[in-house]
């Protein structure tokens, strides 16, 4: 039979037990949570993607200013591999206008561009460095501030104006009452695009 010391040596030991026991799951469990919250943080790092933007004005001598915006809102830096403005008639099928780009570039396609999903087919899109204007008021004009000048956006918002002469893609004697303006951004494997309209 223990004594009354012994006793409460026993019971104060059992209790120490307890404790540690508590201690070692309340451990555990923060550190899970800790896990689950940068791996949440880091796979919403790397879903999230850059948000483009346009804004498009006529200017007073008939040419028109871009003004494109890429925003990050992750907390990854994220490389842009292209990006460039797409101008065409309003209202054209941008499968048409990719393979026609396509085509003037010379560049030949792996694939039927006609026949791809219109959200996707953006990603056959010639990638000149240098403006590409085409019959049938189509132009691909690079802007190389967002991938050349930049190694890597960070948790910011850039923005680049560029001034454009409608004459260089305008039909002379029939041109197109509105152009849309699509600034396309490629990067990470993705394609963004933000669309404006050119009124002349």
């Amino acid at each position: 039979m223990l004594g009354s010391g012994e006793t409460r040596n026993a019971e104060k030991l059992a209790a120490q037990r307890r404790k540690d026991l508590f201690t070692i799951v309340g451990s555990l469990a923060g550190i899970a949570a800790l896990v689950w919250n940068l791996y949440w943080t880091l796979s919403n790092a790397q879903r999230s993607y850059v948000q483009p933007s346009l804004e498009v004005h006529t200017a007073n001598n008939g040419n028109f200013t871009a003004l494109a915006t890429i925003e990050n809102k992750g907390t990854l830096p994220k490389k842009i591999d292209y990006a460039a403005l797409v101008i065409s008639p309003a209202g054209a099928d941008i499968r048409e206008v990719v393979a026609s780009l396509k085509s003037c570039s010379a560049e030949t396609s792996p694939v039927n561009i006609s026949a791809e999903p219109a959200s996707t087919v953006l990603t056959y899109l010639p990638k000149p460095d240098e403006p590409l204007y085409c019959p049938g008021e189509l132009s691909v004009v690079p802007m190389t501030f967002f991938y050349k000048e930049q190694k890597q956006i960070g948790d910011e918002k850039l923005s680049s104006r560029i001034s454009i002469d409608v004459n260089a893609f305008r039909h002379p004697s029939n041109p197109s009452p509105t152009y849309e303006v699509r600034f396309v951004v490629f990067g990470d494997g993705r394609t963004r695009e933000s669309l404006d309209l050119l009124e002349r």
